[in-house]
């Protein structure tokens, strides 16, 4: 795990752990801005196309590597975020994970605003989104675009949410739920 700011970094190649990947970082406290990675990123669970578990904020930052994961919290841009922001920032790779699946972020703690994602997104469980997985903050002045495939709980935007406000936010991409669809927007 690491801590501090990260500003004008880069990173491509391919990452791989068995624990929380990122193209960029695999656990990490703090800031990141006016970053990005084109690395395909692959691991467990809290895989990220730039961090695979965050705990700060980023902004103005993206990534665009397909990113997999065997397990869950599985996002284009973050696995897994814990409270800051994420602003001004996008992601456009392909995203693969089992349940938490989403295209910018898997499980999502952070306020989102002014970001994106296009690539599609593939889950074989629950909570799987355009934009993200499991959302429990506020998404304002933000899209996605990919198709999105999974379980239950799967949505163009946001396949679960709960508590998180969403405004001047859309999808476009094809949406398929093999059992059932459940509060996805």
């Amino acid at each position: 795990s690491m801590s501090g700011t990260i500003e004008h970094s880069h990173s491509s190649g391919t990452v791989g752990s068995n624990g929380s990947s990122g193209g960029l970082v695999g656990s990490f406290q703090g800031d990141i801005r006016d970053s990005y990675s084109s690395a395909a990123v692959e691991g467990g669970s809290e895989v990220g196309g730039l961090v695979g578990y965050l705990s700060g904020s980023i902004s103005r930052s993206y990534a665009t590597g397909s990113v997999q994961g065997s397990l869950e919290h599985v996002g284009g841009l973050v696995g897994e975020t814990t409270g800051g922001s994420i602003s001004d920032s996008y992601a456009t790779g392909n995203v693969i994970g089992l349940s938490y699946a989403g295209g910018l972020v898997g499980r999502n703690r952070s306020t989102i605003s002014r970001s994106y994602a296009t690539g599609s997104v593939q889950g074989s469980g629950n909570s799987i989104g355009g934009l993200v997985g499991y959302n429990y903050r506020s998404i304002t002045q933000s899209y996605a675009s990919g198709d999105v495939r999974g379980q239950e709980r799967v949505g163009g935007l946001v396949g679960y949410n709960t508590g998180g406000s969403i405004s001047q936010s859309y999808a476009t991409g094809d949406v398929s739920g093999s059992v059932r669809e459940i509060g996805g927007l």
